[in-house]
């Protein structure tokens, strides 16, 4: 008697992501009865090149029975391992790295189980029941894995697009902030601030990908008639017509698999792109998410449908039986030869489409084969449908494995795309914090006119260290000094040299009008200082902007004749300054 042989059929779905992990696919499980589960399983990545076997594996038609047993037996270990590294990443106890690897290992042996040839499923030994319940467990476990790094990958992208955003509304603010009071006070180390934060501007904000939002588009476009299918496939299972339930399931697979492949072709676009592509990777994830979920509705249709395909065959007799398996078989084979010959043009997505098709239809095949001898199914038939189930196995299995390596750069490529915007991130709100900390011993601008002397809870305001060379830094109680360094108050320091009282010597000038037009001020360590007639119109001292000098310098004066004459100093930054002494020189006209 015949076995049926526990095969996994595989569809294609969205490349998921980890990124990591390319394109998903569906798997329809064979049991040794002939009933079918469906369950969902995805493409790995590893950055080492495999070729889909385990070591010392054989190719299919090359492994004997005892090498099977050994593929399997090492595959068993990988599942024990890849489980409880499941529970480890659920604990948080692995990195993302390390969940990689451990779902590249888990990929490999799932291929290495998947080559086991078909000759080998037959009555009397273990294989056949073994295959099915490790490609069943393979499968169920790294959907777990695959399920905490998605998870994993899809909420650190979405932390980065809101911490994003909160950046750049910072960084924004403080820009805005230091270029007005650049305007006032053009300080160096400010010029230096403000260009840190506009670079940091230009490196955390959002970039588009291009390629991908097309790509993305488009698969939107597709799956707007697969519920169209879902629901034609229901209506047949309901009536029975079975060929037209599985012709519906099929259109829907083939939209998945097709989607599969072109966010395959967005990966280089992915991982080339430069700066922070945090919400582009959001929305692919997101979209392959309801194509995931769309697969669930799938799977749940197709359950249905084989248990009542299956029960429905039941009331078949033994010709009608073999009449509908040869006919299935037939047309299998007329998707592979059309397979064959995409395959020779170069066309690997349509090829593996048809391919995968065949692979199902075969799967369905053996719901009609599954208890019969090979005498009754016909020797011919029997060897044509273990020899292409082989073929299809064969080519979709090496379709997954080719394009291995490419998936590992890809993965590579976001696992350090994603490191880079985290660092980026983390440096920018730094600087948003160095900003804040520098504007907030900044007054905002006075009214014009108003002149407050300094008080008690001025004094008691944060004080900042002054360095010799001007440079302002917060400054805490018990903080070292270094030489040169002063401690300077976050307040406005105001002086104010008021009308020249000439007193009895020069009595007949206290009626006369007169006007400073030169003036000089001697200075120790000091930085930023304004002058002028009057608070109303102050100006900076040039020789005195930034750094901290000593000595006499020029100042700016342009007064206006007047019997009310003054000379004002101001000093709005916490920067040092000890002034000596002012010299004055006046006219007297007007």
């Amino acid at each position: 008697m015949k076995a049926s042989r526990p095969l996994i059929l595989e569809s294609s779905l969205l490349c998921y992501l980890l990124f990591a992990q390319g394109c998903s696919h569906n798997h329809l499980e064979m049991a040794g009865n002939g009933s079918q589960q469906k369950t969902i399983e995805y493409r790995p990545n590893k950055s080492v090149r495999t070729t889909g076997l385990l070591k010392g594996q054989k190719k299919m038609s090359e492994m004997t029975v005892e090498e099977s047993r050994k593929v399997l037996q090492d595959a068993e270990q990988v599942l024990a391992e890849t489980k409880s590294a499941v529970e480890s990443a659920k604990k948080k106890f692995l990195t993302l790295e390390e969940m990689l690897v451990a779902d590249a290992k888990v990929r490999t042996a799932y291929h290495s189980v998947r080559l086991i040839p078909a000759s080998l499923f037959v009555a009397g030994n273990d294989i056949g029941e073994r295959y099915n319940k490790l490609i069943l467990d393979l499968v169920d476990t790294r959907n777990k894995l695959i399920t905490v790094i998605d998870t994993e990958v899809y909420s650190a992208t979405h932390d980065f697009i809101k911490r994003t955003g909160k950046t750049e509304t910072k960084l924004r603010s403080n820009l805005e902030s230091i270029v007005k009071v650049i305007d006032r006070y053009p300080s160096p180390d400010l010029v230096k601030l403000k260009d840190s934060i506009a670079g940091k501007l230009e490196a955390v904000k959002q970039v588009s990908v291009e390629p991908v939002e097309p790509a993305i588009k488009r698969i939107k476009e597709e799956l707007k008639d697969v519920p169209n299918f879902i629901d034609k496939a229901q209506d047949a299972r309901k009536k029975k017509l079975f060929d037209d339930s599985y012709k519906w399931k099929m259109r829907i697979s083939e939209v998945a698999e097709r989607a599969a492949a072109l966010f395959k072709s967005q990966y280089d676009a992915l991982t080339k792109v430069e700066g922070n592509t945090s919400s582009t990777l959001y929305h692919f994830i997101e979209n392959e998410r309801k194509v995931s979920g769309v697969n669930g509705y799938y799977n749940h249709e197709h359950d249905l449908s084989t248990k009542e395909e299956e029960e429905w065959i039941k009331s078949l007799n033994l010709n009608d039986k073999v009449a509908k398996a040869r006919e299935i078989i037939t047309d299998a084979e007329q998707d592979i030869v059309r397979a064959r010959a995409l395959d020779a043009k170069g066309d690997s997505v349509e090829s593996y489409i048809l391919y995968d098709r065949a692979r199902f239809s075969l799967a369905r095949s053996t719901s009609y084969t599954a208890g019969l001898s090979i005498s009754e199914i016909g020797e011919s038939t029997s060897s044509k449908q273990d020899n292409l189930r082989d073929e299809t196995d064969k080519y979709t299995s090496s379709y997954q494995s080719k394009f291995q390596e490419q998936d590992a750069l890809f993965t590579r490529g976001i696992a350090k795309r994603l490191r880079t915007i985290e660092a980026s991130l983390k440096e920018a709100e730094v600087l948003a914090k160095k900003a804040e900390g520098v504007l907030k011993y900044y007054h905002p601008m006075r009214v014009a006119g108003l002149v407050k002397q300094a008080s008690r809870k001025d004094y008691d305001r944060p004080n900042v260290k002054v360095s010799a060379n001007g440079e302002v830094s917060p400054y805490n109680k018990g903080d070292e000094l270094k030489s040169g360094d002063r401690i300077g108050y976050s307040y406005v320091s105001y002086a104010e040299l008021p009308r020249i009282d000439t007193g009895e010597t020069f009595n007949g000038l206290s009626s006369k009008k007169r006007r400073v037009h030169e003036a000089s001020v001697r200075v120790i360590n000091t930085s930023n200082l304004e002058v002028g007639t009057s608070f109303n119109k102050m100006k900076f001292v040039k020789d005195l902007i930034g750094e901290a000098k000593t000595g006499e310098f020029d100042l700016p004066i342009a007064g206006d004749f007047t019997t009310d004459d003054s000379l004002c100093i101001r000093q709005t930054t916490p920067a040092s300054g000890i002034i000596t002494s002012v010299i004055s020189h006046f006219k007297l006209g007007g």
